[in-house]
């Protein structure tokens, strides 16, 4: 996981929307900036502690993913989907069980959004 060592969307950004996650120590917070003249989401992104290098780096490319797209798509979408989408569907399980941290943390920030 290459990425890991220059990510796009780590840091807190202005947003109107914002989840959070946390398990055995490690915490992730997602900030989505959503557009309500588009319906989509115009930037993503996330902090936190503890985070492992495969949450850190999975999420960025998921996150990748999830930038441009609109509210209504993105809740309809469930994590096998999201992984797909992002080509991280051939990640071994327990990478992807470490994801589905992230994706709590996302899915808590799209239902705070008011679309």
């Amino acid at each position: 996981m290459e990425r890991s060592k220059k990510l796009n969307h780590m840091g807190k950004i202005k947003h109107n929307c914002f989840g959070q996650a946390e398990e055995c120590g490690e915490q992730i917070s997602v900030y989505l900036q959503f557009d309500k003249g588009t319906g989509n989401i115009a930037d993503v992104g996330f902090d936190g502690a503890n985070m492992s290098f495969v949450l850190r780096a999975g999420m960025d490319i998921v996150f990748d993913h999830v930038k441009g797209k609109s509210l209504d798509e993105l809740k309809k979408m469930d994590e096998p989907a999201l992984l797909s989408a992002s080509g991280l569907d051939q990640l071994d399980i327990t990478k992807r069980k470490v994801l589905m941290l992230g994706f709590r943390a996302l899915k808590n920030a799209l239902s705070s959004c008011k679309g």
